[in-house]
């Protein structure tokens, strides 16, 4: 008895040419390949399920005469719409019959195409059926354009990939390009990495700087006046200097008082103390040292712009307390205050005016301790690229120090933090500086590593950010206003900031990048690049500084009055350095370490995953989409 046909099942390839037809008796049919071009294979028998009957005697004239050598098929004598090979049942379509037909059997069969019991197609291998109204279903074909080959095989027939399955690679394709472009051409791991640097309250970026674990060191050198009774004798007329120290503190800095604003910015105060470090040191505290009395030198060049009898009355003040133009103190004393007579003097006027805050007298007593001034600053909360960019000073947007609008300006950094926004290899760089009243320049200088392969920009002040307005015009501004008088090259006004409004002047240490004519009657100063630049180096994507050498000179300038006496052996107009501080950072905690080097190295390497994840992506799904829609346009085109 003939099986019945099943359903359409497509049987699993095992091999290239090794293929197994099952059926309800278990029987398995194995096509191997065969060389001679007009053999017919069982394969020929999976591309028709023939319904319809054909003639046999037909059939057997094309079997017998030349297609199916080697291959057990014989025709059912009582049925003439079924043929059987290898003993398991196939049906021929009526299709095949009219090819068969046709004036020659002769290549014709090689368009039979027959179907399985189970509905498995057979074909020759690299035989191309194409104008089929269906691979499936019990409904094929026509037995147009048709390309044969000899070699002859299992085939089974091939789905249509869905269009979920087309659309899913079209989307997977489209999605790895688009993370290729952004993260080729966009700064979004910077950026949520720079996000946690906002100063929201309580977050881990507030807490840092709030209390910041660095601790810079400052480095004092002053300089002793070794021949100070000479020159007051008038024996000589050159002052001679040794530098002394350095006297090392470590600096502790601290954001008090602080306020969060509605509208994104941070009100504070600093609060600095400092603690000696006799082991850095080159020197002791008490070490005497002949240096300038400040707070005469002072007086008497406030007295210059004063009535002839005031300029009187304070040469006799002078007289009276025994004040002369040098004096000897201890290092500690001189630093960080000591009592003066003039001081005391002055401190009811002092009081009266708002300039007295501390009770004693000394070159970095407004340092020590809670400053007066408050400083507000952006959060980045509302613009990451204005994180740490100060808003106001005491109030106000800008100073009124200087002559023009843009030397009162204050938006700058505090130095705490630097936008990265602003960290441009061809932008200027500013930092506020406090002591000096004004933004002060930095520019790029070089790439380098830091900490063993970390990447930091480092900043210099430019050669001209002291410079006289004959050869750099921007400074003219810095100028005394009424006067129109300019420092010399190399020498910054700082006396709108200074202690009392004392005639303080800002310079690079030993008058480095100054005019040669403020050496002409100093012995003992050595301006040298190496040991007196300063420079920054900035975290490119944290804006957060990894170290620095900040180095700046005090000096005090001599005014005489015709009204003050007994100090003729002082050149009029002409500046003394007094000591010079650097401020360095070399080391930072581990803590600060790790989370830079997590933040520079792991969020760069996960991008770099992501990346290449995404190029392989794009790459397979684009292959696969290709090979997908390819088989869905051929669907109906067999190919063994």
């Amino acid at each position: 008895m003939i099986p019945e046909i099943e359903n359409n099942e497509i049987i699993k390839q095992t091999k290239a040419h090794d293929y197994l037809l099952p059926n309800k008796t278990s029987q398995n049919l194995t096509a191997t390949k065969w060389e001679n071009e007009n053999r017919v294979s069982a394969e020929n028998a999976k591309n028709n399920i023939l319904s319809n009957g054909i003639d046999t005697s037909d059939m057997r004239n094309c079997v017998h005469d030349s297609l199916l050598n080697g291959v057990n098929m014989e025709m059912d004598q009582t049925m003439e719409d079924q043929i059987k090979i290898n003993g398991n049942v196939l049906q021929i379509h009526k299709s095949a019959k009219e090819c068969a037909r046709q004036d020659s059997c002769k290549g014709l069969l090689d368009a039979r195409v027959l179907i399985g019991p189970r509905g498995e197609i057979l074909t020759r291998e690299n035989t191309v059926v194409t104008g089929c109204t269906t691979c499936t279903g019990g409904r094929l074909i026509s037995c147009a354009k048709i390309k044969c080959t000899s070699t002859l095989c299992w085939q089974h027939s091939s789905k249509k990939p869905s269009k979920i399955m087309i659309g899913s690679l079209i989307f997977l394709t489209l999605l790895s390009f688009i993370g290729i472009i952004i993260l080729s051409f966009t700064n979004i791991f910077s950026n949520t990495v720079l996000s946690n640097m906002v100063l929201k309250n309580n977050s881990l970026a507030h807490n840092l700087w709030k209390t910041p674990p660095v601790k810079p060191l400052m480095k004092v050198h002053i300089f002793n006046y070794t021949n100070a009774e000479e020159i007051m004798s008038g024996a000589e007329t050159k002052f001679k200097l040794q530098e002394l120290g350095p006297y090392t503190y470590r600096e502790t800095i601290e954001h008090v008082n602080e306020v969060f604003n509605p509208n994104g910015t941070l009100t504070f105060q600093f609060k600095r103390s400092y603690q000696f470090l006799a082991n850095e040191s080159v020197g002791t505290q008490f070490d005497r040292i002949f240096v300038p009395n400040l707070p005469l030198l002072s007086a008497m060049s406030m007295a210059k712009e004063s009535y002839y009898i005031a300029q009187m009355g304070l040469s006799a003040v002078i007289q009276s307390v025994g004040a002369t133009a040098f004096r000897p103190l201890p290092a500690h004393r001189f630093l960080w205050g000591y009592d003066d007579e003039l001081v005391a003097l002055a401190k009811p006027w002092l009081h009266l005016s708002g300039d007295m805050v501390y009770e004693k007298f000394g070159i970095l007593v407004t340092k020590n301790g809670t400053e007066p001034d408050r400083f507000t600053i952006n959060t980045g909360e509302t613009d990451i690229n204005m994180l740490g960019v100060i808003d106001r000073l005491n109030g106000k947007d800008k100073m009124d120090h200087w002559g023009t609008e843009e030397c009162n300006r204050v938006d700058a950094t505090d130095g705490s933090l630097y936008p990265v926004s602003m960290l441009d290899r061809k932008q200027t760089l500013y930092v506020f500086n406090k002591d000096l009243c004004r933004r002060f320049p930095l520019t790029y200088v070089k790439d380098l590593e830091v900490f063993n392969g970390i990447p930091a920009l480092r900043y210099s002040p430019p050669n001209t950010v002291f410079d006289n307005p004959s050869t750099y015009q921007p400074n003219q501004c810095y100028c005394h206003m009424d006067s129109g008088v300019c420092p010399p090259q190399g020498v910054f006004n700082s006396s709108p900031c200074a202690f009392g409004g004392a005639p303080a002047f800002a310079s690079f240490p030993h008058f480095y990048l100054g005019d040669p004519a403020l050496l002409k009657n100093i012995e003992g100063l050595k301006p040298d690049p190496e040991k007196h630049n300063s420079y920054i180096d900035i975290h490119p994507t944290l804006g957060m500084p990894l170290g620095a050498s900040s180095k700046m000179q005090i000096n005090i300038q001599i005014r005489k009055s015709s009204g003050i006496r007994g100090f003729d052996f002082l050149p009029d107009d002409m500046y003394l350095p007094v000591a010079w501080m650097e401020v360095t950072v070399s080391e930072l905690p581990q803590e600060i370490r790790t989370l830079v080097y997590h933040a520079t190295f792991s969020a760069h390497q996960a991008q770099l995953v992501i990346w290449w994840g995404c190029i392989v992506t794009m790459i397979v799904c684009g292959i696969l989409l290709l090979v997908a829609i390819r088989a869905r346009i051929s669907a109906d085109t067999l190919k063994c």
